[in-house]
């Protein structure tokens, strides 16, 4: 496995505003650390005016434009002594850069032989405004490059409150800057907890964290309305290639279940996510972490396991929803957990997993029956995604798009699979929602064969909301082609 190495640029612009005066220097009339002298960052600001007048022995303590202080002894007249100190509303605006790319020489090399020409990259332009003495708020669109075809967008807003004091040395005045800070914190407190704490639910749902949405469509089945479910992906992602959000970090921490496909599939994200966000309860070994790969049968271990810039998962191909007893024996170990976890709903689970088992049954016999036309139909594909579709429906792949998993194709490489397809008379090239098109339309308007997009999992396609459609769908798109060519 190749390092990878993370390149981060940022650039920033900002402004800010300083207005003091000339006629004495500002020491003997500021605290040694809470008032910010003139001297300021770009980044940091504190809008607040300190102005103090001896001729009538009268200090005034003002926060610009949102408090003030004042108070007066008559003791006689003194030397006039304005010091005005102002700092305006600090302002930025920039971006940030980040790519992840191979570092060692010999990974360079097998970029080149390979023509592997896209590494995740994101770029994330800011504008931030310090509104307060106490308090900014950044805006962030961060709009990332994670596959040849996928982006992913996201949008910051994120209100940042800072407590301090900034006080003057002179007849205490000090504690009149300090009242500032506390009532802010006061105001704000309850305003931080109505916006940050999401109210929690009448009942006591079993929260379960789904990395992929075939396991969320199961963990529904199966839990009811005894469950809540969240998906980590959607249908169009390539679950290989997952931006890490905060979102799916606050979710997984609230989890009470973990169910993921496992065999390397998500090894790019989900242990990070994992030390990042999760409780020892979902943890390996625990009720609450369950990994459909160590329960089924996993095809096509590879022979060898090498360290070339490849999709190799040593333990086996990972893509085990698209086998339908599969479904089933999810179904049954997930009902096992949810009773461990969630005892009091024991009698939920059983009722739900007995109804959704008839239902299974009776369509997975019925897939199996329109599966036979199917047998030996030549395919192509892209990555070889299908597996256990081929293992149950008898279709044969004549060849593969990628050069190696993970790998785009070279053109070399295409008039094999050219030669290839043509010889075996290949039906159709089969492709899944988030896999590249370009190779695949040189291939398709060479050999005269459809690009079938199969839906891959729940949501993959318009209409595709459950498992049963899922498969419902996929034989039905294949029937199709195989009664057209």
């Amino acid at each position: 496995m190749t390092m990878p190495m993370t390149t981060s640029m940022s650039i920033m612009i900002g402004s800010q505003k300083a207005h003091f005066p000339q006629t004495r220097p500002p020491t003997t009339l500021m605290s040694t650390a809470h008032l910010r002298p003139p001297a300021f960052s770009a980044n940091r600001s504190s809008p607040c005016r300190v102005t103090f007048s001896d001729e009538s022995e009268t200090t005034t303590a003002q926060s610009k434009k949102n408090w003030t202080y004042t108070k007066s002894r008559a003791q006689g007249p003194a030397d006039t002594l304005p010091h005005t100190y102002a700092f305006d509303h600090a302002r930025r605006i920039g971006a940030r850069r980040t790519r992840l790319s191979p570092v060692s020489s010999a990974a360079d090399a097998m970029r080149d032989e390979y023509k592997v020409e896209h590494y995740p990259s994101t770029i994330t332009p800011t504008a931030e405004r310090a509104n307060s003495g106490f308090g900014r708020t950044p805006l962030k669109l961060g709009r990332g490059s994670l596959t040849h075809v996928e982006t992913d967008a996201q949008v910051y807003l994120q209100p940042i409150m800072s407590l301090g004091t900034y006080a003057a040395t002179r007849n205490n005045w000090g504690r009149a800057m300090l009242l500032k800070p506390l009532a802010w914190a006061i105001w704000g407190a309850p305003l931080a907890v109505l916006v940050m704490v999401e109210p929690s639910p009448a009942v006591a749902e079993v929260r379960i964290f789904a990395c992929e949405p075939e396991w969320a469509a199961l963990a529904s089945e199966i839990g009811g309305d005894a469950v809540s479910v969240y998906a980590g992906t959607h249908g169009r992602q390539d679950p290989h290639y997952i931006r890490m959000r905060p979102s799916l970090i606050e979710h997984v921490r609230r989890a009470d279940v973990l169910f993921c496909t496992g065999a390397g599939l998500e090894d790019g994200w989900l242990p990070v996510l994992l030390q990042l966000g999760a409780s020892a309860s979902l943890q390996h070994g625990q009720p609450g972490h369950l990994i459909a790969s160590e329960h089924v049968r996993l095809l096509d271990p590879p022979s060898v396991v090498d360290r070339r810039p490849r999709h190799v998962h040593a333990e086996g191909n990972p893509h085990v929803q698209l086998l339908p007893e599969n479904i089933g024996y999810m179904a049954s170990e997930l009902a096992r957990r949810l009773v461990v976890i969630d005892p009091e709903n024991t009698e939920t689970y059983r009722q739900q997993l007995s109804a959704f088992q008839e239902r299974w049954r009776g369509a997975s016999a019925g897939w199996m029956e329109r599966s036979s036309r199917l047998a030996g139909m030549p395919v192509v594909a892209y990555h070889e995604s299908w597996a256990y579709l081929y293992e149950w429906t008898g279709i044969r792949q004549a060849a593969a798009i990628e050069r190696l998993p993970g790998v785009p194709p070279t053109v070399s490489h295409l008039q094999e699979v050219l030669e290839l397809a043509r010889s075996a008379g290949a039906r159709a090239i089969l492709r899944a929602p988030y896999e590249p098109t370009k190779g695949m339309e040189w291939l398709s308007d060479r050999a005269g064969i459809p690009i079938v997009e199969l839906p891959f999992t729940v949501g993959g396609l318009e209409g595709v909301d459950n498992l049963f459609d899922l498969f419902d769908v996929t034989l039905a798109l294949l029937e199709e082609v195989h009664d057209q060519y």
